[in-house]
């Protein structure tokens, strides 16, 4: 749990939830207006549908795709633990690992869930 207290109240809630907003605040010059508009952006229930379906016709590249477009976006947004989940998952894809995939899914939705829930709660 963090002290810090961003302008945002969003911010804070996702920052107490572990996520790294002091650092992406930082990464965007200070701008919490600029991170709290692409967080609000961030939830889209789409994308677990698509990687779901992926997994299950073990099409790689749109799982690739899809997976590494929530791991960029989630390291650029401070979600470090989704982060954590989607980096594995993106190696597990490139290294065409697919026994991993169900278990990397359910860890991602998991986390995809969880920050998106506070997220929704702002918009």
């Amino acid at each position: 749990m963090s002290d810090t207290t961003f302008k945002y109240p969003m911010l804070t809630k996702l920052q107490e939830a572990g996520a790294d907003i002091k650092n992406a605040v930082a990464r965007m010059m200070d701008n919490e207006e600029l991170v709290n508009k692409f967080l609000l952006g961030f939830p889209d229930p789409m994308r677990l549908e698509t990687i779901k379906a992926a997994v299950n016709s073990r099409d790689l590249k749109v799982l690739e795709e899809a997976v590494h477009k929530i791991k960029g976006t989630a390291g650029n947004l401070g979600l470090t633990a989704l982060y954590a989940v989607a980096s594995d998952f993106t190696n597990h894809v490139r290294a065409k690992r697919s026994e991993c995939f169900a278990d990397d899914f359910e860890k991602l939705s998991v986390e995809y869930t969880k920050m998106s829930s506070i997220i929704e709660q702002y918009l």
